[in-house]
């Protein structure tokens, strides 16, 4: 991510032999990148279109890593009219994830203008280094030598810049699904992944930042160069932490794709009480809120009735979007039984229709105001 110019001789500081610990952990994880880069690749089920750009990614990601090992060897010395070609790299980061998480969960196209806006910067990088690639006698590479401090001020600010931007499109994206999620499923599902890495993306990004600007107006050297540390270990961690989350969950690369709710029509007091006494039956009688599977598309196929009319209806009425609504349900009967059973918390949630510990915890809190522990012992 910084630029492989002016960190050569900084982070030679942090090698103590030839082939120190940080150079071991960037050396596993572009491994580990380069092995996620072609497991994915081979993915032939949902989501293949996403899971290239994250492969693509996760591939710049290992070239970087691979480039910084490079630094402390004699390669970059002798061809020092290629040393700032790697730097194109650090322009793409934000685009990549971008259209992964577009194609994602929204299962839009990216089209190809879209790819040319986002791609122009690298190119723009790239013909920016021509004058390099001349003879050193030449007037133009002799210019472009002299201003070196000043073209990296603009051009790692510019990437810099370029990656933020593209981050906050990406949490406002993921905060619009979420949202959109609530409405239409009654379990999590945006992928929990999504929101560890892009903690880490943000300390990154929030690390370059610092490091930039101490580079940029000469603050105390050690900032610069901590900050600059921090961004190299990072990038392995991201690494492992797609890898740690594909062998937890082999299926965590797939979404479904969710509705957005356009039904803003006025429902008949006669229609709306057919509606909610078809619903009641459902949930109290049948308690269908007790598959883990439980959406919105699932009550309106099984019950005949418009789904976005049904979800107008429950914001309407019961003023919860549809995943606090079938949680209401789900809590009432664990409370039940953490109080009138031997049931283990597991089993309990598991019973009424949660998939996961946390999200269960997490609704109990919100309903009851305790942990299932906590009730459980004094209710």
């Amino acid at each position: 991510m910084p630029s492989y110019y002016k960190l050569r001789n900084a982070f030679l500081i942090y090698s103590m032999d030839e082939f120190g610990m940080l150079s071991i952990v960037l050396l596993l994880g572009s491994i580990q990148g380069l092995i996620l880069t072609f497991l994915l690749l081979g993915v032939k089920k949902e989501n293949k279109s996403a899971n290239r750009f994250l492969a693509l990614f996760l591939f710049l990601i290992s070239v970087t890593m691979i480039g910084r090992l490079l630094l402390q060897t004699s390669i970059f010395e002798n061809y020092p009219s290629f040393l700032a070609l790697p730097d194109a790299i650090i322009f793409l980061y934000g685009p990549l994830m971008y259209f992964h998480l577009k194609k994602l969960l929204l299962k839009s196209r990216v089209s190809n203008i879209q790819l040319l806006i986002c791609f122009t910067p690298v190119c723009l990088f790239a013909l920016s280094q021509i004058p390099l690639m001349l003879s050193p006698d030449h007037s133009l590479h002799i210019f472009w030598r002299k201003y070196t401090r000043f073209r990296y001020i603009i051009l790692e600010g510019s990437a810099i810049a370029h990656n933020i931007y593209f981050f906050i499109l990406q949490v406002k994206l993921l905060f619009n699904y979420q949202k959109t999620s609530n409405n239409n499923f009654s379990f999590r599902q945006h992928p929990h992944y999504l929101w560890i890495l892009y903690r880490f993306v943000g300390l990154a990004l929030l690390m370059w930042l610092i490091a930039y600007f101490s580079w940029v107006f000469r603050l105390p050297y050690f900032m610069g160069i901590n900050a600059y540390l921090v961004v190299w270990i990072v990038l392995p961690m991201i690494t492992y932490l797609i890898g740690y989350f594909a062998m937890k969950n082999p299926d965590f690369y797939k979404v479904t794709i969710t509705k957005r709710n356009q039904y803003k029509k006025v429902i008949p007091d006669k229609e709306k009480e057919t509606i909610l006494d078809a619903i009641t039956d459902a949930m109290e009688n049948k308690k269908w809120y007790k598959n883990p599977e439980f959406s919105l598309s699932y009550l309106s196929e099984n019950l005949n009735i418009d789904r976005n009319k049904l979800s107008q209806l429950i914001n309407n009425e019961f003023n919860k979007n549809f995943n606090d609504w079938t949680n209401t349900y789900r809590i009432m009967d664990s409370k039940a039984a953490l109080l009138n059973s031997d049931l283990s918390i597991k089993e309990v949630f598991y019973d009424v229709g949660f998939n996961s510990k946390s999200a269960f915890n997490k609704a109990f809190k919100k309903n009851v105001g305790k942990t299932p522990s906590e009730f459980r012992i004094d209710p």
